[in-house]
């Protein structure tokens, strides 16, 4: 469990999700940003809310008071985020 907003949002903005597609995958996906793909029927693109890779608005969302886990501070160490 992510502990608060401020710390959803940083872990959000950490992730370079392009990156992962590119690298991980070989290019062969799409980037997602919630559980279904935005071609789903039942998805309403309007309500979605893409999150940008941007490292530095991460750093101020933590700075604002996020709480994170053990793992998740793990993670932002390793990524240069805290």
């Amino acid at each position: 469990k992510i502990p608060n907003a401020a710390c959803r949002n940083a872990l959000n903005m950490a992730i370079n999700r392009q990156a992962i597609v590119d690298h991980l995958l070989e290019g062969e996906g799409t980037v997602l940003y919630a559980p279904f793909s935005d071609e789903h029927p039942f998805v309403d693109e309007s309500r979605l809310t893409i999150p940008a890779y941007d490292p530095e608005k991460a750093k101020a969302w933590m700075e604002k008071g996020a709480q994170p886990t053990d793992t998740v501070k793990a993670l932002f160490k390793k990524h240069g985020v805290i």
